[in-house]
């Protein structure tokens, strides 16, 4: 009796999975037909099975496809050592005995080649963009006496630094040999959508090769207390050693590069926030200028300004702009009338609906030329407009 209720009940399992084979509602592993002893490196032999779908409401979600992007990118990532020596003049109060004694800093980092003849994007700090600081009443001379670039093969090659732009936080290392490199290609940050799929591909704590994925969390992300460029936000996760590395997308192209976390204190490790500096107009600018050896030279205002909020909006009668915070003595700004408490609401006649607007205008333009800038400005209970043409400073030369 028991073995008939048996048959009985197997026999009604058979019928309702074969049932849910047909209907393409349950499927069986293709890969559990291979032999455990037989591996396979074959990217399209993986690429053919479908992909697994689970469902996600009404609308089955596909699950990405990482391999032929990583392994598009993976073999033009490079690990970066540097070692800086720092030279104390005058004496530590701590350390009475040590006056003048050099001390070596090592440290490392990821980049990218984006040329074949060698040419690696990587972060400036993660090459030493600090010169002459004053660190707790002591000058202190920074420089990297050496850079050493390593290649997923194992290869080892001296690096120089071709030029750095410590507003962007990029810099352009050249390795030389008589041999091509492998290269990745520069992608469109601005074609990047929250939610969309990157990968992270760097050395995090010196283990090279680390491969992570994660969504874009947010895209023009002004960082509180940072300058530079408005970036990436991902939840992919990077750590220390991660800095300058690629941020590619499916398609495998590099569309940032890692640059900073964010961490509660007193922890150091990955938290879910991450930034990397877009890969978009502005910064391929930059890019191509560093790749020709010259120096990164951008106008100048010489003001301080941020991104107005709600209150602002409403006092104003704006909905855009960016309010003025700062302006510096005999600087272009302040000769063409700029006061503290402005509202620039457009610059060469582009809405100003980003602070990106006009650190991007800046970037187009040489010390020397003309900008024209549109402002409001509250006098008493009533607002004036401005609009001036005027030749801009210049900052930024590294």
């Amino acid at each position: 009796m028991m073995r008939g209720r048996f048959s009985a009940v197997a026999g009604f399992g058979l019928v309702i999975m074969m049932g849910l084979v047909a209907l393409g509602l349950v499927r069986l592993g293709a890969h559990d037909a291979t032999p455990a002893t037989k591996t396979t490196n074959s990217v399209s032999a993986i690429a053919a099975t479908p992909p697994l779908r689970q469902p996600s409401g009404r609308v089955d979600a596909v699950l990405p496809f990482f391999t032929p992007a990583i392994e598009k990118v993976a073999p033009a990532v490079v690990t970066i050592s540097s070692v800086e020596m720092q030279s104390s003049r005058g004496q530590e109060p701590s350390r009475p005995f040590r006056r003048g004694t050099p001390q070596v800093s090592r440290s490392q980092g990821s980049g990218v080649i984006i040329d074949p003849r060698g040419y690696v994007l990587t972060n400036a700090h993660v090459v030493g963009a600090r010169l002459d600081q004053t660190v707790l009443g002591r000058s202190i001379e920074f420089g990297v006496d050496r850079l050493t670039v390593g290649l997923p093969d194992g290869s080892l090659y001296q690096g120089w630094v071709v030029s750095m732009d410590a507003v962007t936080d990029l810099a352009v290392v050249q390795i030389h040999a008589d041999r091509e490199f492998p290269s990745a290609t520069l992608g469109d940050a601005d074609a990047l959508h929250v939610g969309e799929w990157v990968v992270a591909i760097g050395q995090p704590f010196g283990l090279s090769q680390t491969v992570t994925a994660g969504i874009v969390s947010a895209v023009g992300r002004q960082v509180p207390g940072q300058g530079g460029p408005e970036r990436i936000q991902t939840d992919a996760a990077v750590n220390s050693g991660n800095s300058g590395g690629p941020l590619i997308n499916l398609a495998g192209e590099v569309v940032g590069i890692n640059q900073m976390i964010f961490t509660p204190a007193p922890a150091r490790t990955f938290a879910g926030l991450s930034f990397a500096i877009p890969m978009n107009d502005r910064t391929k600018r930059v890019v191509r200028t560093m790749l020709e050896g010259k120096p990164v030279r951008r106008g100048f205002l010489g003001i301080g300004h941020q991104k107005i909020g709600e209150a602002v909006r409403r006092v104003y009668g704006v909905d855009h702009g960016s309010i003025v915070t700062t302006v510096f003595p005999d600087s272009a700004a302040a000769r063409a009338g700029v006061h503290p408490l402005d509202v620039i609401v457009a610059v060469n006649g582009e809405s100003l609906t980003s602070i990106e607007v006009l650190a991007s205008a800046l970037d187009r333009i040489e010390p020397g030329q003309n900008i024209t800038l549109e402002w409001v400005r509250r006098i008493g209970d009533e607002f004036q407009s401005f609009t001036r043409t005027f030749p801009v400073g210049s900052a930024g030369v590294i």
